[in-house]
């Protein structure tokens, strides 16, 4: 199996990146460290023959022929090349991985839906769950060389208690949508071992990674002659850019290679033999010994009070980050008084499309009056000199708020459920607050107007407003 770093990746610290980059199991130094000694011995031989064992003469022709291959390195397309073949390879390989195939569901239908505590229940149990496993360990003998040398002949199956001596079909089981879906998985991955990528593929990815660096061994050599026109200023002896050139492009034509066939032996392979394990040992005790064995039904610790989770003491003192919108906070200046509602100046040029352009100009001003008796959670942190929710205020119980285009917003009405289906509207919790309601629904265009032409619209938000709105239409 690959190398878990994720506990290591739990944090963004510098310290983090260091102690991933010096791991050494399944790390792209283990990886390319064979290939790049190799490919650094050849440039440090062929460095000593060009500086001790040429004349003059035949050092000035090995500066020309460097310089050619050089100038010329750019025609191998290595990022398109890599790029490409790489993004081929991860997509079958999580298709692949998609599709091992988890016993779990299988066993928590069959223990669901085939009843009995007598030796009839329990054998048809432990028999379907037992035959889906033989199954999975039938394909990946075949495409998984561990598994292959585990279970050489099928009687080292019988032996280990996966298979029996004769295969009897289970007609019942196999009507069931799990383990069909089981058995498309294994039939996926079975014929994508089948059917490769074409060996041309891979031949062109690899062929070009090493002539290109072959080629490297004659074209990154330091010149010093100086009167070449490739002179190399600073003769540094030891080849560093294209040593970080080698580790990246051959690291990355290594993870392609072992992305390539997940079902092998490396350390980034998939371990089927210990799924194998998993799945014969979680579905025969889910249909055998926790079968009927539910948990008490009893009341919760807040049955009767309300709900405040609990953190350990290191986890309370961090902030807490609601499910509210980032526009939540936006408040109306403090000069606000009115706001005056007038139609778009674009409404017009579209009227020449209408066969009938009758349309009512409206223009509303709405004042703004303040309503201290409506307070949100954040005004009564604000008033309380609060500076976080305390655990046991985010889930209580308050008086409903609604929004909608009423006469008044009761503010000290009933408490509703957390879905209440009244007046035509649907009304639902808020996430700050569960019992913070919103109604939702179609609203009028214009609010209906109380006998003294004001209508009032209550909004819950970051801060509440009475608007009092005065309409006036006009029709051309």
């Amino acid at each position: 199996m690959p190398y878990n770093y994720q506990y290591d990746m739990a944090t963004s610290k510098a310290t983090v990146v260091f102690k991933l980059l010096f791991r050494w199991r399944g790390s792209v130094w283990r990886a390319v460290y064979v290939e790049y000694l190799i490919w650094l011995s050849a440039y440090a031989i062929l460095s000593c023959v060009y500086r001790f064992a040429l004349n003059t003469e035949q050092q000035g022709k090995f500066e020309k022929f460097a310089e050619f291959c050089d100038k010329r390195l750019s025609y191998i397309p290595m990022n398109f090349m890599l790029g490409f073949f790489v993004t081929v390879v991860v997509n079958r390989w999580v298709t692949q991985f998609a599709n091992l195939g988890m016993i779990d569901n299988i066993a928590l239908f069959t223990s669901q839906l085939i009843k009995g505590n007598d030796d009839r229940g329990k054998n048809l149990r432990r028999n379907i769950v037992r035959y889906c496993v033989a199954s999975q360990c039938l394909v990946f003998r075949d495409i998984h060389l561990g598994v292959r040398r585990r279970f050489p002949t099928l009687e080292t199956m019988v032996a280990a208690g996966v298979n029996l001596r004769r295969l009897t079909a289970v007609s019942y089981a196999c009507s069931s949508q799990e383990i069909r879906s089981f058995r498309t998985g294994l039939s996926l991955i079975w014929t994508y071992d089948w059917v490769p990528l074409p060996v041309m593929y891979p031949q062109l990815v690899f062929m070009a990674v090493h002539t290109y660096f072959f080629v490297c061994v004659f074209s990154r050599q330091f010149i010093i002659t100086p009167t070449a026109a490739n002179y190399t200023v600073v003769d540094l002896y030891f080849p560093i850019m294209s040593s970080l050139e080698f580790i990246f492009y051959v690291g990355w034509m290594k993870v392609a290679m072992e992305l390539l066939n997940p079902f092998g032996e490396d350390d980034d392979d998939f371990d089927c033999n210990f799924l194998l394990d998993r799945n014969l040992t979680i579905s025969l005790t889910a249909v055998d010994e926790a079968f009927d064995d539910i948990p008490d039904v009893k009341p919760d610790i807040f049955w009767d009070d309300t709900v405040s989770p609990l953190y350990s003491q290191e986890t309370a003192g961090r902030a807490v980050n609601f499910y509210v919108g980032s526009a939540n906070r936006a408040e109306l200046s403090e000069d606000v008084t009115e706001i005056k509602m007038v139609p778009h100046p674009t409404n017009e040029k579209f009227d020449q499309y209408i066969k009938k352009p009758v349309r009512r100009r409206r223009t509303s001003i709405v004042s703004v009056v303040k309503t201290p008796q409506c307070e949100t959670p954040a005004s009564e942190r604000k008033r309380s000199g609060s500076h976080l929710l305390h655990p046991l205020t985010i889930f209580q119980r308050k008086p409903a708020t609604t929004i909608g285009m009423e006469e008044a917003a009761r503010v000290n009405a009933k408490p509703r459920s957390s879905t209440d289906v009244g007046d035509g509207h649907l009304r639902t919790a808020s996430y700050l607050n569960p019992t913070f309601f919103i109604e939702t629904g179609e609203l009028d265009r214009t609010p209906p107007l109380e006998p003294n032409g004001i209508g009032h619209l209550h909004v819950g938000g970051a801060k509440d407003h009475i608007f009092r709105s005065k309409s006036f239409n006009h029709t051309e």
